[in-house]
């Protein structure tokens, strides 16, 4: 399968280093829209294929699929494109913004026996198995508290005036959008869809949430999440049972993971590794998924995106975001 990346950001760059795990896979070309950027970064990278319009990478018979990392707000329009051009795509989160274009998205790729994919890698690690594995052995589970918080390398150039794109919600992006749908996901697979979601956002100056808290209500358990882009959490995240908790390093990756027993012994069930042998998972899936293997688990990350997106969508419009 030959791959073609749009975006030229370092996520870019991993997902580029994480094919080369996995076999049948080959990132074949790369775009951007400055021409001097598209050569640089492939010479970079390693890879010998080039593009500057879209249009001309799209009708390039030999790709097979895409790999979206541009600005969030280009997603859906770079994703009908290369659908309707016949090319497979795998998506940086959040895929889309709205429900409604997901929809579409699905609806065009599915007319055309072709695999959209929301990039989110924590679905493919095999610390979700280990945690789902796990869990049951906590007993009753009331509470947990699920944390994504990076001080992002941006924040000082938006601090002295600068407006990058992850502090810009014309690029619908910030906190929410960048950290909070890992946990959202997390959420999601581990304990189901709430029956309630109480939430609150902090904004910057530029219109850009920060920060966040979220409060998944069950009715048997409650659930809160945490996520900002302004300061780093270094605690992680953990579930809480009556026979001890599971906590984890990284809820993007879902590595570096323990389970903590009540007589205060510690057991380590899958530690930290290199991010871009995570990645390379997702990349394996969305490879089986193009094959036509694995159908089953591609209808449910179906189901997943939809569930995460309607949930987000409804936190926006609960803290009257700019989009």
């Amino acid at each position: 399968m030959n791959i073609a990346t749009i975006g030229t950001s370092w996520i870019t760059e991993s997902f580029i280093d994480s094919s080369r795990y996995i076999d049948n896979v080959s990132v074949y070309s790369v775009y951007s829209r400055s021409e001097d950027k598209a050569k640089a970064f492939a010479e970079k990278n390693k890879v010998n294929k080039f593009y500057f319009s879209l249009e001309k990478m799209l009708s390039d018979e030999n790709i097979d699929a895409v790999y979206i990392a541009s600005p969030n707000s280009m997603h859906y329009e770079q994703a009908k494109m290369c659908l309707l051009s016949g090319k497979h795509v795998i998506c940086e989160k959040p895929a889309v913004v709205t429900s409604e274009q997901l929809k579409e998205i699905y609806e065009i790729a599915d007319s055309r026996n072709l695999i959209f994919l929301e990039a989110m890698k924590s679905m493919h690690s095999d610390g979700l198995d280990v945690i789902k594995n796990n869990i049951a052995d906590l007993g009753e589970i009331r509470t947990a508290s699920i944390d994504f918080s990076q001080h992002s390398s941006k924040y000082g150039a938006y601090k002295r005036g600068e407006n990058p794109n992850i502090f810009n919600p014309e690029y619908c992006t910030g906190a929410l959008m960048d950290l909070g749908v890992y946990c959202v996901y997390f959420a999601l697979e581990i304990f189901g869809e709430p029956v309630k979601v109480i939430s609150h956002s902090d904004f910057l100056e530029s219109g850009a949430d920060c920060t966040g808290t979220l409060i998944f209500v069950y009715g048997d358990k409650t659930v809160t999440i945490t996520y900002s882009k302004t300061a780093n959490g270094f605690l992680g995240s953990r579930i809480l049972g009556e026979n001890g908790a599971i906590t984890v390093n990284s809820v993007s990756k879902l590595t570096g993971i323990s389970r903590y027993y009540n007589d205060g012994r510690k057991e380590e069930l899958y530690p930290v590794i290199d991010e871009n042998i995570v990645m390379s998972k997702e990349i394996e899936a969305f490879r089986d998924f193009v094959d036509g293997k694995k159908m089953e688990y591609y209808d449910y990350c179906k189901q997943m995106a939809f569930a995460s997106c309607r949930i987000i969508e409804n936190i926006r419009k609960d803290n009257n975001f700019g989009f």
